[in-house]
């Protein structure tokens, strides 16, 4: 069984070595563009690839991508995701 979200989104889950800023420069797929922090970007950022309905979280080296199954889920983890941010 699949890790969903509460609005049905495939979550998955993947450790990194790198920092915030190397993966943002060196690692971070080709597409995405940056959506919020909680932290100004000291230690977690998310970005998001609208083509893909995709978004990606990192956190200290841990990294969530949320896969959405269409354009209104995409959208709804999108504020999700801001709302979280806000509360940093």
């Amino acid at each position: 069984m699949k890790e969903q979200t509460i609005l049905g989104s495939n979550i998955s889950r993947e450790l990194t070595h790198l920092s915030l800023m190397d993966y943002e420069a060196y690692a971070l797929p080709d597409g995405y563009q940056y959506l919020c922090s909680s932290t100004r970007k000291s230690y977690d950022a998310t970005w998001f690839n609208k083509a893909l309905k995709k978004l990606i979280t990192y956190c200290e080296g841990d990294l969530n991508t949320i896969s959405c199954p269409d354009e209104s889920t995409f959208i709804s983890e999108q504020m999700r995701s801001v709302e979280f941010c806000a509360l940093g």
